[in-house]
Formats: structure tokens, C-alpha cells, sequence
């Protein structure tokens, strides 16, 4: 141990910072309390999930109107503080707001003036014009790098015969695609160009557990997925993620008991069967994490799923079946988006 020259124990920085941790969390505790923040549920990242879940669009959008408003306000405490009243109008005095928060030097009207009402806005201004484009280009950056869900799910679960199921048997080692059963087949495929590996799937059933007159409860129950790992994941070709079901299961009506996946009944309304997929992107270094949520059992359906006819040398979208990717009655049909819509509104035109 070492030991000051009159023989006491020598006070380290790393004891220092121990013993002045639990100190700092009490003070900070009661600085909280004191302000009426020791509440509960506390909220952490708010900014940075409110620019997760926006698009470049709409943030975009929202700092047009925050810098409008900013604008308007800096325009109004410059009109009032003012000394040559009317010589200039309120949208001359916006102007000059607008222009100030974006970063540009003031004009000599806006700069002038010796009040204290027209310091406290100058510098209320400047403030503004160095924090708001900072915030707004981190926003972007950040938006930019966020990953977003390059995946790409169909909207409904079908229902389909295990006889149906044509592909490997290596792809079901287990077996657990029975000729006489069924399984849900969930369709998705890669929607970036990047090279995607290790691509793992993990699919957990929502459910509300508990009888009447006992303590309800919501429980995640993990579901058995045949293929639930494929090495690579090209761009647009589409993947299918099957889980077995038992006999029975197939059934949609509720008669005769609840409706059950796995052996887990389900059937509350606020239950949803939650799909996670993590992949790794070599070319960015980088591995992500995303999840899809459907609804049961309205997302559920017996409808067949829509083929995809990949073809190597021909683009993406021109590849068939795209239509009838969604609701699986379309599959010859061309893969352009707007063609029904446009089909729609001739028909409209037509009966009109």
C-alpha cells in the first residue's frame, strides 16, 4: 500500500473516483427529486428515436417549418426592438431571421441597434444560427447511417400443405415438415444491394396466457422455424421462412377452443407473431438487427403466396410475379407497381 511521507495510507486517484461515484449518484438523486424528475416510466433517446422513426423526408420537412418558426419569432423580436419603427416591415425584419439562424452573416439593419432588448435577441439569433444547422446535419448523418429494414415481408402469412413444400430435404433435417401437415410460410427477400451473410431468423408468438378469474399475463413463446439461417440473401430474390404446425392448426375458425401455433393458443387481439432478422453486411463492416410484427390472426390467411420467376439477365423489377406478390392471385401478371393502379382508374373512367 502506498503510504504519505507522516505514514497514512496515499489517497490514489482511482480512490478517488470510487469513493466520489456513490456521492455524485445521491447528489444527483436528489437534485432530480428536488426538480420532480424521479418519476416513473423514465424516457432515454427520445431525439434520437424521434429521427429514427422518420424519414429523410419528413425531417426534411419538420426543420423547413422549426427554421419558418424560428424565423418568425427572430423577425418579431427584431421589429420590436427596433429603433427606427416603420422603416422596415415584418416581412423584411423575417427575412433577416431566416437568413440569420441558417449560419450567414447579419445585415447591418439586423446588427445595429444598442438596446438591451435588441442584444438579448442578436444573441438569442446567433445561438440559434450555430445550433439549428448543426442539429439538422447531424440529424442527416444520422439518419444516414441508421440502418433502415432492408428486408422486405410479405403482408400476409399463408397457410400452406407441407405436400405443397418441394424444395431439399437438407433444408428440413429434423423432418418436421409432415406430407399429411402444414406450415405457415412467410415470404421475404433482401431489398438493398449490399451483400448480405449469415442472415439468421428467430419468430416468437405474443400470446395472452392465463384463465378467468386468475392473473393475465403476455408471454413471448419462441416458434420452431425449419430454415431459420441462410449463408447469403441475394438482392430481391425472394425467401420463404417456414414454421410447422401441428395437426390441426391449420384450421382459422375458433370453434371448438382458441386458435393454437405450436401448441400455443392465441386469439386476444393484442396478439402478433414478431419476426427478428439479423445479418451482417461485409461491405460496411457492420451487423443489423430488425424486426416485423403480424398481427393474428388477421394476417393469416389460406391464399396461396405469389411465385417470383428470378431471371439472371433481366432486371429485378421485370421479373414475373411481382403483382401477385402480396395477394397471390396475380402471378402473370407484368411487375410494374403502377399498372393496377392505373387499370383502377381506367375502369373508374369507363363507368363514369
Amino acid at each position: 500500500m502506498l503510504r504519505n511521507g507522516d505514514g497514512q495510507p496515499r489517497r490514489t486517484w482511482a480512490k478517488v473516483v470510487a469513493e466520489s461515484g456513490p456521492r455524485r449518484s445521491v447528489r444527483l438523486a436528489r437534485l432530480r427529486a428536488g426538480l420532480g424528475l424521479d418519476h416513473h416510466p423514465r424516457s432515454a433517446d427520445t431525439f434520437r428515436s424521434f429521427v429514427a422513426d422518420r424519414s429523410l423526408i419528413e425531417l426534411i420537412a419538420i426543420f423547413a417549418l422549426v427554421l419558418l418558426t424560428a424565423g418568425l419569432l427572430a423577425g418579431l423580436g427584431y421589429e420590436i426592438t427596433d429603433d427606427a419603427k416603420g422603416e422596415r416591415s415584418f416581412l423584411a425584419w423575417w427575412k433577416e431571421g431566416l437568413v440569420a439562424l441558417t449560419g450567414n452573416p447579419l445585415s447591418d439593419a439586423a446588427a445595429s441597434g444598442g438596446s438591451a432588448g435588441r442584444g438579448l435577441v442578436q444573441a438569442a439569433v446567433a445561438f440559434s444560427g450555430t445550433v439549428l444547422p448543426a442539429l439538422f446535419l447531424g440529424s442527416i448523418v444520422f439518419k444516414l447511417l441508421v440502418a433502415q429494414d432492408v428486408f422486405v415481408l410479405r403482408d400476409r402469412i399463408s397457410i400452406v400443405p407441407n405436400a405443397d413444400y418441394n424444395g431439399p430435404q437438407v433444408a428440413d433435417p429434423q423432418g418436421l415438415l409432415k406430407p399429411d401437415g402444414h406450415h405457415l410460410a412467410i415470404r421475404l427477400y433482401s431489398a438493398t444491394k449490399l451483400r448480405l451473410i449469415d442472415v439468421r431468423c428467430v419468430a416468437h408468438l405474443h400470446a395472452e396466457v392465463g384463465s378467468q378469474g386468475s392473473e393475465r399475463g403476455q408471454h413471448y413463446f419462441p416458434l420452431c422455424v425449419v430454415n431459420n439461417s441462410w449463408p447469403l440473401a441475394h438482392p430481391h430474390i425472394p425467401y420463404t421462412v417456414r414454421i410447422p404446425l401441428n395437426p390441426g392448426e391449420e384450421r382459422l375458425d375458433s370453434e371448438g377452443g382458441r386458435l393454437s401455433i405450436q401448441d400455443v393458443r392465441y386469439g386476444h387481439p393484442d396478439d402478433f407473431i414478431v419476426m427478428t432478422l439479423t445479418a451482417r453486411a461485409p461491405d460496411l463492416g457492420m451487423e443489423f438487427s430488425e424486426t416485423h410484427i403480424y398481427s393474428v390472426p388477421e394476417s393469416i390467411t389460406h391464399e396461396p403466396f405469389g411465385s417470383v420467376s428470378p431471371q439472371p439477365h433481366e432486371a429485378s423489377r421485370d421479373w414475373v410475379g411481382w403483382a401477385g406478390f402480396d395477394d397471390g392471385r396475380c402471378e402473370g401478371q407484368p411487375a410494374y407497381r403502377w399498372i393496377r393502379p392505373v387499370l383502377g382508374l381506367a375502369r373508374r373512367l369507363r363507368r363514369g
